[in-house]
């Protein structure tokens, strides 16, 4: 893998099979949702919108800390999630 430092690529966070599982979820009466690589806040209220627009806003959001960036804005993260 190759990284670049301050390199922030300008893709979704939440992919289309996310979406697909997320639905699933909602419909099937799941209560937690735990996103991985989670980077900013910004990825928690990605998710926490598609869950408003699907009638999920009940359903829990956890990160896992999985990389740097994660960690530099833990913070902002844990203040947005769970």
């Amino acid at each position: 893998m190759i990284r670049f430092r301050d390199y922030e690529p300008t893709i979704n966070f939440v992919t289309e099979r996310d979406r697909r599982d997320i639905v699933w979820a909602i419909n099937n009466n799941i209560h937690t949702i735990v996103l991985a690589h989670t980077s900013t806040a910004q990825n928690v209220d990605e998710v926490r919108h598609f869950l408003a627009l699907n009638d999920g806003k009940q359903m829990k959001v956890f990160f896992r800390v999985q990389n740097v960036e994660c960690i530099k804005n833990y913070k902002e993260i844990l203040a947005v999630a769970d």
